[in-house]
């Protein structure tokens, strides 16, 4: 996992950010149920931004629930293939690796689709995607769908080839908008979300294209948990905004909901994972 300092524990490094866990009813092998993340921003701000949903959990399942992260995408990526969380938010393309693999199931998803956003700084002189020809854009990891898609839009809009913009690879969708505030780059490429929560923070920026709708993010569960305990966590997720604490906690996270997947339905995510592996190939070779 993503360590502060090479000394520090999962566990410490949570209870450094955040407090003391709630101390529900010991599980059943002794140990807290670990939720990995997918490091789309960085360890501290996703464990502070997503302690309302561990507090919430921990005290629906009546288990410990600690908040795990990974340096960068290959590494969450191979910690995931490996079973070493037991629960799991991920992209789509990647939790479709995860369903493959029939080391875990994906039953709840957003209440909203995934789309990636365009930005510029409210000041720029720039209003259409079709300016970006031969700019520096950031975007957040190669092998994220938010990048994927937002490259796929730019290449509809006949930016490839010479007309290509500069693409400038940061760590974290944080991390491309704050590229783009620092100068670093002229505009950003960065999931809805993390446009919604800069907003509020008044952040100096605006949109200036969206992509389609994309399946949403996705939570997995281990197959080889309790079968009560794969059901009560899909049941809690999906519950919550019905429920005074869990609308609280969404609220503080500044989400609407989740819900029940459909049948099949990260399968639409499925051509980003082939460009995610051909990509991965490539890079071997």
């Amino acid at each position: 996992m993503f360590a502060i300092k090479p000394r520090y524990t999962p566990l410490l490094a949570l209870i450094l950010l955040s407090g003391l866990l709630i101390s529900p009813r010991a599980y059943a092998d002794h140990r807290p149920l670990t939720f990995g993340f997918i490091p789309s921003r960085s360890a501290i701000t996703l464990f502070k931004h997503y302690a309302p949903l561990r507090d919430y959990l921990s005290q629906q399942l009546k288990h410990s629930v600690i908040l795990e992260t990974a340096a960068d995408y290959p590494t969450f990526i191979l910690n995931t293939k490996k079973r070493k969380y037991d629960f799991v938010l991920t992209a789509p393309h990647f939790a479709l690796l995860a369903i493959d693999s029939g080391k875990y199931d994906a039953p709840v998803t957003y209440t909203k689709a995934l789309m990636a956003d365009i930005l510029v700084l409210n000041n720029s002189k720039l209003t259409h995607v079709n300016q970006l020809a031969g700019k520096k854009v950031s975007t957040p990891p190669q092998s994220a769908i938010i990048s994927m898609a937002g490259k796929h839009l730019l290449n509809q809009h006949g930016l490839s080839g010479s007309r290509a913009p500069q693409y400038v690879v940061t760590q974290t969708h944080n991390a491309s908008i704050h590229a783009m505030l620092a100068g670093d780059s002229v505009a950003a490429v960065v999931s809805f979300n993390i446009t919604r929560q800069f907003l509020k923070k008044h952040a100096p920026i605006r949109k200036i294209a969206t992509t389609g709708a994309l399946p949403g993010m996705a939570f997995l569960v281990a197959r080889d948990l309790p079968k009560q305990l794969r059901v009560s966590f899909a049941s809690a997720l999906v519950e919550m905004s019905n429920k005074p604490r869990g609308k609280a906690a969404l609220d503080k996270m500044g989400y609407p909901g989740y819900r029940k997947t459909k049948a099949n339905e990260f399968e639409a995510a499925r051509p980003f994972l082939n460009m995610y592996q051909g990509s991965s190939t490539t890079s071997r070779d």
